[in-house]
C-alpha cells in the first residue's frame, strides 16, 4: 500500500484517513526540518560559548597553564 511508503503501517488509520499520503509526508519534512534546524542552532550556540569561554578564561595559551589560567579551569 501507499502508507508504508510514507512510514505509516500499511493500513490508514483515523488520522490517516482525514489527511492525504502527501500531508502527513510534508509533516514529516517540517517535523524533521524544524528538528535539524533546533540542533544545528544548539551546536552554534555550544560553540560559541566554548570558544567565548576559552577566550575569557585562557588569557594566555600556551604549552603549560598559568596559574591564574588553572583557577578558572577549576571554578569552572
Amino acid at each position: 500500500m501507499a502508507f508504508s511508503l510514507f512510514g505509516g503501517s500499511g493500513s490508514p488509520t483515523a488520522s490517516a484517513a482525514s489527511s492525504s499520503p502527501t500531508d502527513e509526508l510534508k509533516n514529516k519534512l517540517k517535523q524533521q526540518l524544524a528538528q535539524e534546524l533546533a540542533i544545528a542552532n544548539a551546536t552554534e550556540l555550544i560553540n560559541k560559548i566554548s570558544s567565548n569561554c576559552f577566550e575569557k578564561c585562557i588569557v594566555n595559551p600556551g604549552p603549560t597553564l598559568s596559574s591564574a589560567d588553572q583557577v578558572w579551569l577549576i571554578r569552572e
